[in-house]
């Protein structure tokens, strides 16, 4: 190994990442801390794959949605990615920084929406840690095992559209969009991709959280969701570990990329 890049890795493992080699691509996954549930770009580093997979497909609009303060966008920025991000948020607080984080920034809007399979209104309980609002309830093994960052301390109405309704209004900036749809939705991303109907096949892509142990009551396991995506034409390119129960070391939630075709 050569010397910068024997630096580089001993630097990365020196702030807590393991390294592992894919083809032409490093995956750094961060080591499991204990109470800890990391989210996104947080939680592992699978900046070259996931830039790979944008390249490849030639992306030009990523649907963020369950957009929280607005970290995943910030990480594909920070990959180099360039094109628009249209970020969905339904908690006031947190969109109200994620406003924040995405001014200054053209390509980049915000909306105060959850996304669901029914247009309506839904009743999202705020968590003490923004990261796990939802508008399911929170599981016995989530309350045990996350206890004061996952307790409700509100609960807030909030707007809920079809993602079918608003596509081209949201994408409207942008010229034959290339579309990406990003899920982290604490257990209702399959309720979304329902709501993009046969409109979801114009993605070219995908990345969702997928749960071997469910943190919240009525959400799918990873067998019904990846079945479900599968069934629309998406192939899995790469599972990454959100997080871990520190007792049994077994992974709570797989952050998954997919994409179209064989």
């Amino acid at each position: 190994m050569r010397g910068p890049k024997r630096f580089v890795l001993g630097a990365f493992g020196a702030l807590g990442f393991d390294a592992q080699r894919r083809g032409r691509d490093w995956l750094f996954t961060r080591r499991p801390q204990p109470g800890q549930k990391d989210h996104g770009f947080a939680g592992f580093v699978p900046g070259p794959h996931l830039a790979g997979v944008l390249r490849r497909l030639g992306v030009s609009c990523v649907l963020d949605v369950g957009a929280n303060t607005g970290q995943y966008a910030q990480g594909l920025r920070r990959l180099g990615y360039t094109g628009h991000i249209v970020s969905f948020e339904p908690s006031l607080r947190a969109h109200a920084e994620l406003c924040r984080n995405a001014e200054g920034d053209p390509r980049w809007t915000t909306h105060r929406l959850a996304l669901g399979s029914q247009q309506g209104t839904a009743e999202l309980q705020v968590a003490a840690a923004s990261l796990f609002s939802s508008v399911l309830p929170r599981s016995a093994y989530s309350e045990r095992r996350f206890r004061d960052s996952a307790r409700v301390v509100g609960r807030e109405p909030v707007p809920m559209e079809r993602l079918d309704r608003i596509l081209d209004d949201v994408t409207r900036p942008v010229q034959r969009p290339r579309l990406f749809l990003k899920l982290d939705t604490q257990g209702f991303d399959l309720e979304v991709f329902a709501g993009l109907g046969k409109r979801a096949g114009e993605l070219l892509g995908l990345q969702s959280e997928l749960a071997c142990i469910p943190l919240y009551r009525g959400m799918p396991g990873m067998l019904e969701a990846l079945a479900t995506y599968e069934a629309h034409g998406f192939g899995v390119t790469g599972l990454f570990p959100v997080s871990r129960d520190p007792d049994s070391g077994r992974v709570i939630e797989f952050d998954c990329v997919m994409v179209k075709g064989p």
